[in-house]
């Protein structure tokens, strides 16, 4: 959490995502990484993310209908430029997630 609260304090998003988010890789601790993300969405601290880091977000959060639902609350709080729409129209129309896919749909049109 520190991590990244130092990076988004100092507005450095490419350190985050790269430098940071690969030694988390490294470490085998994705999954922490990941997890701590949400917190700083669900906050609006981080409004988007890489799309290598939003893939293996989406991912990450697609195992499970808890783990889904707390996907869609991200899902709008972020921009619409750093998602993989296919991925994320696809998951939403799986899971029903309506609020998400609206979402999508109104701010992809504008």
């Amino acid at each position: 959490s520190i991590c990244i609260d130092y990076c988004l304090r100092i507005d450095n998003q490419n350190l985050l995502f790269n430098e940071v988010y690969q030694e988390f890789k490294n470490q085998n601790q994705q999954t922490i990484f990941l997890e701590l993300l949400e917190t700083f969405i669900l906050n609006q601290r981080l409004k988007s993310l890489s799309p290598e880091v939003m893939q293996t977000f989406v991912d990450h959060f697609s195992v499970s209908k808890e783990k889904v639902r707390r996907l869609e609350k991200c899902i709008v709080n972020l921009q619409i430029s750093s998602m993989d729409i296919h991925q994320v129209v696809k998951l939403c129309r799986h899971h029903q997630l309506s609020t998400a896919l609206f979402y999508v749909f109104n701010k992809g049109l504008n």
